[in-house]
């Protein structure tokens, strides 16, 4: 129930992001085109967002399976190496998850601690008057939250699909896009299209 709560909240959060980047960009043109006078804060808000769409929309690819996966050494094992083989590729995600996880968790305290603003995207006054926030810019450490967020997300998709492996036995729980036979479809509907006939290489004459 947990998982599906986190799963819904996660997408839902990444639509709300990307309609926000949207929005921004458009009134970022209009301002500047059609009334000669840009949004200050414009261009560091959509990098945030984009920030945040990146490391939050990793973990989502990971659920989706939208990853691009090499399973050639998978595909050539049977049984029990090929299960072997997939709980270890996992175990080294999860470490790679997990030692930036760390570091984010530490980068973004310190951050916290030292109290560093950014530079154009200011607190509304409103928000102030609310909390008695004496601040004038939203902090680094705001924004760098989703170091955290991103990456703690991103373990917990390795942890589901470890244990996805392990219970369920199922070795492709996380290969789904296949680099080489997406190239070759794509390249055999091109000539399809074009009504063009594959090259037939000529045997060579001893």
């Amino acid at each position: 129930m947990l998982i599906k709560f986190i799963h819904k909240v996660e997408e839902g959060f990444l639509s709300i992001l990307l309609v926000m980047m949207t929005l921004v960009v458009f009134a970022e043109v209009v301002a500047r085109f059609v009334f000669n006078h840009g949004i200050m804060w414009a261009q560091e808000l959509t990098l945030i967002i984009n920030a945040w769409i990146v490391l939050i929309g990793a973990s989502y690819c990971i659920r989706e399976k939208a990853h691009i996966g090499v399973e050639f050494l998978v595909d050539k094992l049977d049984g029990a190496a090929a299960r072997f083989v997939a709980l270890l590729a996992l175990t080294a995600c999860l470490v790679y998850a997990g030692i930036y996880l760390y570091g984010a968790v530490h980068y973004v305290w310190e951050d916290y601690q030292i109290g560093i603003e950014l530079d154009d995207l200011k607190i509304p006054a409103w928000f102030n008057v609310l909390t008695g926030n004496q601040r004038e810019y939203v902090p680094t450490w705001v924004p760098a939250s989703v170091l955290v967020i991103g990456f703690g997300l991103i373990a917990l998709r390795f942890i589901e699909a470890f244990f996805q492996v392990l219970l369920h036995n199922n070795v492709h729980v996380l290969q789904h896009v296949s680099e080489a036979e997406e190239s070759m479809d794509l390249a055999e509907s091109i000539l399809l299209d074009e009504d063009v006939e594959p090259p037939v290489r000529k045997k060579s004459q001893s």
